[in-house]
């Protein structure tokens, strides 16, 4: 069973960023869309029952509604998290559509966005 989380921001600007080491976190599911940004490490996530290894660089995208989840056993990692409204991104008439939600370090590479996601979470 997955928890309603609910999240209160301090301003009209709704983004939350955070960092956490060796994180595992419990099913839940929010509004928002999450980014998960594997700093260092590696990790177990499922979303909406699909299950994502992810490694050091890898990012992770959940859409607003999905139930999470990371139980890995002894887990040692840095992640990081942005969580921000989907209005900020999409018309509520045009949701966000992507082929995956799982970019590996290695596709970040290709695309040229490794340098973006590192940019973004550090200056979120």
């Amino acid at each position: 069973m997955a928890v309603q989380e609910i999240r209160q921001y301090q301003n009209d600007f709704e983004v939350w960023h955070s960092a956490y080491l060796n994180m595992t976190f419990l099913a839940h599911q929010h509004t928002e869309v999450e980014l998960i940004w594997v700093r260092d490490g590696s990790s177990v996530i499922t979303v909406n029952n699909q299950v994502f290894s992810l490694k050091k660089g890898d990012l992770l995208l959940c859409q607003s509604g999905s139930v999470h989840y990371s139980d890995t056993d002894a887990a040692k990692n840095i992640l990081e998290f942005i969580l921000f409204n989907p209005d900020l991104v999409q018309s509520r008439r045009a949701p966000l559509v992507l082929e995956t939600q799982h970019f590996t370090v290695k596709t970040l590479k290709e695309k040229g966005m490794l340098e973006q996601t590192e940019t973004l979470f550090s200056e979120i």
